[in-house]
């Protein structure tokens, strides 16, 4: 059961005039550099050129680049500046300082472009600590479509990324993490979804609320698990590629959610208790129930927009 969208403004007419008086458990770097920084493969210089095809085929980037890059071109290029209000849109139930600041912006509906200085100065007036290194952003910026319902979101850093997956398992950081220096999603958003409890059959539905799901069109991200730790943990750990990123509520707990593939199209995701800041290692049944349903509607979503993700025969 799907309830209505929450938030959404008319563009143009009606933009969010921003900062204008409103505005096992692992420890990681957490989910993603601000809403944007987790996503999927698209044209354009990757940071692992070898997988450069194996989410996307050669016909769709091409159909990206002469339907929607044009559209998503259009819709940023009006996208005003941020003005640094007064009071500071946090987050409360986020306990990350820059997942706080750009999750509290979110939930304003603001349409802007925020600096990576920017995101610098509110993170240091918070006084709070953050495990995402905004000196790496070099801006983020979300705008309306103007010709259609879409919400598009861009980060970009200061060059594309390759560094050691900032969280251990057993004592050891198990990989590394690529990602394009240019990143775009779409984004849409549920009120609430329900969904079979897998725990038991008589059991009540799982009920997610003020839904956020992000699906990739234009970059990458690669996680590249070590080969050893891969093979000691099978299932629970595999290099990852990831297509959608999904914000919740559950159980009065509020999460991040990436979604993926591994290599051999198996479905993976990873979930981080927003308030708490810890990954669940290992998931437990009702977070991989939410993770096959959210990925699912990812998935479908983009290929409504003729931008399927491919998937390796068999899988």
């Amino acid at each position: 059961m799907t309830a209505p969208a929450r938030g959404g403004s008319a563009r143009a007419a009606a933009r969010t005039r921003v900062g204008r008086g409103a505005t096992g458990r692992l420890r990681c770097w957490p989910w993603w550099a601000g809403l944007c920084v987790l996503s999927l493969a698209a044209p354009g210089a990757l940071a692992d050129p070898e997988g450069a095809t194996a989410l996307r085929t050669a016909d769709v980037a091409r159909h990206y680049e002469t339907t929607w890059a044009p559209h998503i071109a259009e819709a940023l290029s009006g996208v005003p500046a941020y003005q640094l209000p007064d009071s500071l849109p946090l987050a409360d139930d986020v306990a990350d300082g820059v997942f706080a600041l750009i999750f509290g912006i979110l939930e304003r509906d603001v349409e802007a472009v925020i600096t990576g200085p920017q995101l610098q100065e509110m993170l240091q007036r918070t006084g709070r600590e953050s495990s995402v290194p905004p000196e790496l952003i070099t801006l983020v910026e979300r705008a309306h479509d103007l010709r259609g319902p879409q919400v598009w979101v861009r980060a970009l850093f200061t060059e594309a990324l390759r560094v050691a997956v900032p969280y251990s398992i057993l004592g050891y950081h198990p990989g590394r993490l690529a990602s394009s220096q240019s990143i775009i999603a779409l984004e849409w958003r549920y009120s609430r979804l329900t969904l079979p409890d897998p725990r038991h059959a008589r059991a009540a539905p799982l009920e997610l609320t003020d839904v956020t799901l992000w699906g990739v069109v234009s970059g990458e991200i690669l996680i590249d698990i070590d080969g050893w730790l891969d093979f000691l943990l099978g299932s629970k750990l595999d290099d990852t590629r990831v297509v959608g990123l999904a914000d919740f509520r559950l159980g009065g707990k509020r999460f991040g959610m990436a979604l993926g593939y591994n290599r051999e199209g198996e479905p993976r995701s990873g979930a981080l208790d927003l308030a708490e800041n810890e990954i669940r290692f290992p998931s437990p049944p009702e977070i991989k129930a939410v993770a096959r349903h959210l990925r699912a509607r990812v998935v479908r979503r983009l290929a409504e927009m003729g931008l399927p993700v491919w998937l390796p025969p068999g899988s």
